[in-house]
């Protein structure tokens, strides 16, 4: 193992340890609500009744606000942190919600334990993958292709990421980023080389990896407010829209 990667194991570790000792992080229902009516539902419409997948799913935060706001939908979280997805089932369990949402502990930037066609949409919000500089080496554009490959006929796959415009094509350093310790400590697999800290992309960058898929197609894109959102559909006759 090389010492990035045994430092990322730290940094695991340590995550674990902010969701056993702090709880996770202190968003109210009420702030989740607000967030996600302003940067979610205006660009994916759901009919209440989706198979949805989370990544880097966290305590399930993002998660429990959909379901609030669309109770039939059925939720599966992955996040590489143990004690993160203990939380999140716990609190499903508390909520009486644990037959409509279920949180595995799992690497998703190594590979998904799902079949194929498992979902109907995929929600990638700041995934380690898009927090990094070059998202269009070989092992970073198979993992993208692999997540597309867990979509059903007709499924998206909606990713929004955070970027500052006056630091495009670079690092925010890690003593200037809020984040758990996996965002911040440097990780290098097949898939990801990750400096630690937060990269900035401007919308070539990001919209470039998503271009080159083979089984996927952007339906829309746009940069607002240091916010890149996009929605791609597995490969069919699909119109770009956005800005």
């Amino acid at each position: 193992m090389n010492q990035s990667n045994k430092n990322w194991g730290s940094a695991v570790h340590k995550t674990n340890r902010f969701y056993q000792l702090q709880g996770g992080f202190s968003y109210s229902d009420e702030q989740v609500n607000r967030w996600l009516t302003k940067w979610f539902h205006p660009f994916v419409e759901l009919k209440g009744t989706e198979r949805i997948l989370d990544l880097c799913c966290g305590d399930g935060v993002w998660s429990f606000g959909l379901l609030r706001r669309y109770p039939s939908i059925l939720v599966s979280g992955v996040d590489v942190s143990d004690q993160a997805v203990e939380n999140a089932n716990k609190r499903a369990t508390m909520l009486g919600l644990s037959d409509r949402a279920t949180f595995i502990a799992y690497d998703c930037e190594t590979w998904l334990p799902f079949p194929e066609e498992a979902f109907d949409l995929i929600f990638a919000r700041g995934v380690f993958v898009f927090n990094q500089h070059n998202m269009m080496r070989p092992g970073c554009l198979r993992l993208l292709e692999h997540w597309q490959e867990k979509l059903a006929n007709g499924g998206r796959f909606v990713a929004m990421y955070g970027s500052k415009p006056d630091r495009f094509g670079k690092y925010t350093p890690p003593e200037e980023t809020k984040g758990l310790p996996t965002n911040l400590e440097r990780r290098e697999t097949p898939a990801v080389d990750f400096r630690g800290g937060k990269f900035n992309h401007n919308p070539v960058t990001f919209l470039q990896p998503f271009m080159a898929l083979h089984n996927a197609q952007i339906e829309f894109y746009q940069f607002s407010a240091g916010r890149h959102t996009l929605i791609c559909r597995p490969k069919q006759d699909v119109t770009v829209s956005g800005a």
